[in-house]
């Protein structure tokens, strides 16, 4: 509020004039172009450019797998099922539906991987 009382969004303000300025300098058709491949820059950049470091994870594959499995909770928010029932459908998977094992992962990490 001014002194006066008024509200400074009365439109009397002199900063309010020049923001409407700028605003149409930058929005200007001729440079509608230009604002736009900007705006495809930097979400291109945000997306693919500006990424954390990757982490190094401490343990790797089935010793995850089975340290995720060790916990009921984390489980439960990982794959959405209980260990036991983890157990019942990779069970089923293999005995009934051919799930194997290959040579650079098992059966189980090969259900996690799909889950």
């Amino acid at each position: 509020m001014c002194q006066d009382g008024n509200s400074a969004r009365d439109g009397d303000n002199p900063d309010d004039s020049s923001d409407e300025e700028l605003f149409g300098l930058l929005v200007d058709d001729d440079d509608k172009g230009f604002l736009d491949g900007m705006l495809l820059f930097a979400d291109h950049y945000d997306k693919y450019c500006n990424k954390a470091r990757r982490r190094k994870s401490m343990v790797i594959g089935l010793q995850w797998v089975e340290r995720t499995l060790g916990d009921r909770n984390r489980s439960y928010n990982i794959f959405r099922m209980s260990p036991t029932m983890f157990d019942r459908l990779h069970d089923l998977l293999v005995e009934s539906y051919g799930l194997k094992s290959s040579t650079k992962s098992t059966s189980v990490e090969a259900l996690v991987l799909f889950l």
